[in-house]
């Protein structure tokens, strides 16, 4: 988890913040690769940390990099397939792309969840109330918070059917 927040952590000073002196915005793209080595070598010589996913999205360029060893001395590296447990920190992530999405105009917290559903689900609903957007990012929408036991085999064929699949379980 340690390491989770060390990798966000660095990626948003990248992708979002300035020096007083607008330092980031001067970066010479040809540097990014350098400066996402260097700043991920010193990351991994924290003990806790084995390993680092880094992407950076800087003026229309994309930048990747993985670094490290999923297990140390085994020489299993990191690649673009490889799925790192984000635990709360995508809590972030969410409120972050749904504010995006409100300024946007693309997203209404008042809305109910099923319009963006191709189908009607009927459970969808606490105390025979719409869930809406809202409830959904406060955590206030009333849906169980754990998966019946089932569920984790149908993730091995992970596609769009997939919440529907799950409806099927319930």
């Amino acid at each position: 988890m340690k390491y989770i927040l060390a990798l966000i952590f660095l990626s948003l000073n990248f992708t979002s913040c300035k020096n007083q002196n607008e330092k980031a915005e001067n970066i010479d793209t040809d540097s990014v690769p350098l400066i996402m080595d260097r700043n991920t070598d010193s990351l991994l010589l924290d003990p806790q940390i084995s390993s680092v996913s880094l992407g950076i999205y800087k003026n229309g360029n994309k930048y990747i990099g993985h670094y490290g060893e999923l297990d140390r001395g085994k020489g299993n590296k990191p690649t673009d397939s490889t799925i790192y447990e984000i635990a709360s920190v995508s809590k972030t992530f969410t409120g972050l792309i749904v504010a995006n999405a409100v300024l946007d105009g693309k997203l209404n917290l008042e809305d109910d969840i099923q319009t963006y559903l191709n189908k009607e689900f009927s459970n969808l609903k606490y105390n025979n109330e719409a869930v809406k957007i809202k409830h959904l990012i406060t955590h206030t929408s009333g849906l169980p918070k754990f998966l019946p036991a089932s569920i984790p085999a149908l993730f091995s064929d992970f596609n769009e059917s997939l919440p529907f699949k799950i409806f099927e379980i319930q």
